[in-house]
Formats: C-alpha cells, structure tokens, sequence
C-alpha cells in the first residue's frame, strides 16, 4: 500500500489537473462569449442612440462635423505646446515669482528693501502679450460652447434610466465640461494677476507713507512710483 501511495497521489493529481483545466477553459470559453455579447450589445446601443441624435434638429453629419471640430480644437490647446497649455505655464512661473517677492518683502527690513534693485521686490502686471492671448482663447471657448449647446443629445439627459452612459453621451459631457473648466480658469487666472498688481499698488502706497520724511535711499524703486 505504502509501495503504490506516490503513485496514486500523482494519479489523483493529474486527474485533477485535468478536470480543473477543463472546467477553466470551459468557464473562459463562457466569459468570452459573454464578452462579445456585451460588445455587441453596447456597439448596438450606441449606434442606436448615434442615429437618434441625428435625427433631431440638424443631420448628422452636420452635428459630427462640428463636435470634430471642437473636440480636436480642444485637445490642441491643452497639449504641452498648444496655446492654453503656454499660458498656464506662463501664469504660474508669474504666481512663483510673486512668491518669491513676498517672500523677500517679509524677511527684509524697510532699510534692506530699499538697497535692494526692483525686480527683487516689485512684480509688476503680467506682459501684455499674455493678455492678448488670454482674450483670443476667452473669445474662442465660449464659441466652442456657444456650439455644443446647440448640440442637443443624450448629454442632456443622461440616456436610458439606469444604463450605464453611451459613448456620445462621455463625447458630448466631456467636451461640455473641459470647455466650461478652461473658461473658468482663465477667469482665475485673470482675477488673481488683477490682485496681485492691486496688493502691489496698495504695499507701495504703504512704503512710501512709511518712508515720507526719510531721504530717498538708492534702490528705493517704490519712491518713484
């Protein structure tokens, strides 16, 4: 009995392996099936609810044609080199500079700042340039928004009651909200470069309230202001 005991383990699991394996490609062999069901099902979905969308107030190529449009205006202007992407860099090496500043306006004395050149103490306004291209996107995203609203579609109700969302459905609520957050933030960005320039004017006035009856020190840049 002893003699036969390895032999029958590796009998038993063997036999096991076998059944297990096939029970697993059995069971894959099901997912896979089930998978392609799903596919087909939601393929099925989304051309149905493509072809109602289309069937509303424009044709569909119309409405394809201006989604492509703003869909791949979008994403050229949030890529690393696209315009949107430049002026949100150009925003916050302007914030780490005005960190910087305040920095320095904190640690020194009126006696330190006023040997100190300008640049290490005064910011200033965002160049002009910035502006200008801060305005050409404002004018621009609210066009693209302009034009997805006249997109009606499933975005705006969401599609069938408890079905997950229909890939025009992610399009067209995507596009909505990456258009809406940029206008936001470049209003941000706007706001916070008007405060930072009024906090500037109003620490200059202090500074030379403060320093009214000393005599002018070299490097007094706020003085001259």
């Amino acid at each position: 009995m002893h003699r036969d005991a390895d032999a029958i383990t590796a009998q038993w699991r063997a036999s096991a392996r076998d059944k297990l394996g096939s029970r697993f490609s059995e069971t894959a062999a099901r997912t896979r099936e089930v998978e392609k069901l799903e596919a087909a099902a939601e393929e099925m979905r989304n051309a149905k609810e493509l072809v109602a969308w289309g069937d509303r107030s424009r044709r569909l190529e119309e409405k394809v044609q201006t989604l492509d449009s703003v869909l791949c205006g979008l994403w050229a202007l949030g890529e690393p080199g696209g315009k949107y992407a430049r002026v949100v860099r150009r925003f916050e090496k302007y914030m780490g500079r005005v960190q910087q500043v305040m920095r320095t306006r904190q640690t020194a004395d009126s006696g330190a700042l006023a040997l100190l050149d300008g640049e290490d103490v005064l910011v200033g306004e965002l160049d002009a340039q910035w502006k200008s291209e801060c305005a050409g996107l404002v004018r621009r995203l609210d066009e693209w928004r302009r034009r997805m609203r006249e997109l009606d579609g499933p975005a705006e109700g969401g599609g069938e009651q408890g079905s997950s969302p229909t890939s025009l459905t992610r399009i067209l609520t995507s596009c909505r909200a990456l258009t809406g957050d940029m206008l936001t933030e470049l209003d941000v960005m706007e706001q916070m470069e008007r405060a930072v320039v009024a906090d500037e004017m109003r620490w200059v006035r202090e500074m030379n309230r403060i320093g009214g009856d000393e005599e002018p020190r070299a490097g007094a840049i706020w003085r001259v202001l």
